[in-house]
């Protein structure tokens, strides 16, 4: 079975924190367990970081791409458009940690002084931690103990969980990028796409052109294939046919529906075509797909 994140409509990941009264979210996974070895494209309030066990894994962050290697790990911030992925179809290990700033307003000053110059730093969106200083590989080593005590989920355990994350914190804030000299890049065209995406994934169903989906995002169609391209890598039609086959796996696996009835629930104009273009994303028909998951 694969795993698949709970995004709504506008983007936004709803994160399932193993302990519901604390945001603290801690899981070991592979890029294997994901369709087509890639995670759907989303956004969060809370602060992600990734650690890498074996292999090597693609990570795009609001556009960039970044290869995080064996040991090595990544430092997502807040509300920034990302996603794990295979370029080259091998699998990864990694450790994936997430937090909610909040946890560490303890009071208005620690708000102000301590959470939000990260947070709100344009220039911070994210960090590759190498080990090549000695704050990274103390932020590594903390990031594997913070791992390990969240999954505990004893009361003690998340006490000493909430020591790892200010030391994981002040060690980012002393490096983080001077927002004063970097400058600070515009956000506009992220505004636009997720505006552009909470369309696709509320009227994916139906007829979409892309006039439709640029005026979701009130951009002209040049611009928006631009921003598509930019962000994603990929042009708005393509996103629009990439994001209709996940909701048609996700229709296979409930069974509920015969393939001409996804096809049609899924804004495909014949059970045929969606039966092709399936075919040529999954490398394999939705029937085969189906039985596939159901023997594993």
């Amino acid at each position: 079975m694969y795993y698949a994140l709970d995004i709504q409509t506008d983007g936004a990941e709803r994160v399932q924190y193993n302990n519901a009264d604390m945001p603290l979210y801690a899981r070991q996974g592979q890029l294997a367990s994901f369709q087509n070895y890639a995670a759907a494209c989303h956004w969060h309030d809370d602060v992600e970081f990734i650690v890498n066990l074996k292999g090597h894994m693609s990570y795009n962050v609001n556009g960039q791409i970044i290869v995080i290697g064996e040991g090595e790990g990544l430092f997502v911030n807040a509300d920034q458009l990302h996603y794990g992925f295979s370029e080259d179809g091998s699998d990864c290990e990694f450790l994936c940690v997430l937090f909610s700033p909040r946890l560490l307003c303890v009071n208005l000053f620690a708000e102000q002084k301590l959470v939000a110059p990260i947070i709100r730093n344009n220039a911070f969106p994210y960090s590759i931690i190498q080990a090549s200083s000695d704050w990274e590989t103390k932020l590594l080593f903390d990031l594997k103990h913070l791992f390990t005590l969240i999954n505990d989920g004893e009361p003690l355990s998340l006490i000493k969980a909430s020591i790892y994350l200010y030391g994981i914190w002040a060690g980012l804030f002393e490096n983080m990028p001077d927002i004063s000299t970097q400058g600070i890049p515009t956000d506009k065209h992220l505004v636009s796409l997720r505006q552009m995406m909470e369309f696709v994934h509320i009227h994916y169903s139906e007829k979409i052109t892309l006039p439709k989906i640029a005026e979701a995002g009130c951009v002209c169609q040049s611009n928006c294939c631009v921003i598509f391209n930019k962000y994603l890598h990929q042009t708005p039609i393509q996103y629009l046919t990439s994001y209709r086959l996940k909701m048609g796996a996700r229709m296979l696996l409930e069974n509920k529906l015969n393939i001409t009835e996804i096809a049609c629930s899924c804004g495909f104009g014949s059970s045929s075509f969606f039966a092709e273009t399936f075919k040529k994303t999954y490398r394999c028909s939705p029937t085969k797909y189906l039985k596939n998951l159901t023997t594993k």
